[in-house]
């Protein structure tokens, strides 16, 4: 029986996937894109948080206000609920012209993170105190 002891398996090198992508112009391609990827789950978790906020904000103003002028909250979510459509087929067209190759993935991405750092900035405005 062949038996592989733990100290022989550090040495081993680790796969492709496990080690950190490197983001910038000296990466490869899959590496660039997995950054641009990383990029855009962390600008999404920001909007999450962003949008959070304004939805608070609203609820508060909404609160405030006469049954008949309500509607802060659902407006909010129809807008975000539009605005996901917009960025998500907008920035598919926009790669599209790289349509098949490996760059595709990577221009969607920064497409995605551009256009949902600017919605960030959008909600946070809305969640800021007057």
């Amino acid at each position: 029986m062949f038996r592989i002891s733990a100290l022989a398996l550090a040495f081993l090198p680790l796969p492709a996937l496990a080690q950190a992508p490197v983001c910038n112009t000296d990466g490869t391609q899959a590496e660039m894109s997995q950054c641009a990827g990383d990029d855009y789950a962390a600008a999404d978790a920001a909007l999450n948080t962003a949008y959070d906020g304004a939805m608070e904000r609203l609820r508060a103003v909404d609160a405030g206000l006469e049954e008949p002028l309500r509607g802060g909250e659902d407006a909010l979510r129809a807008a975000q609920r539009a605005w996901i459509t917009y960025r998500d087929k907008g920035c598919a067209a926009e790669a599209w012209i790289n349509a098949g190759g490996s760059i595709q993935p990577m221009v969607e991405a920064q497409c995605r993170t551009r256009l949902t750092e600017d919605r960030t900035r959008e909600l946070d405005e809305i969640a800021r105190p007057m």
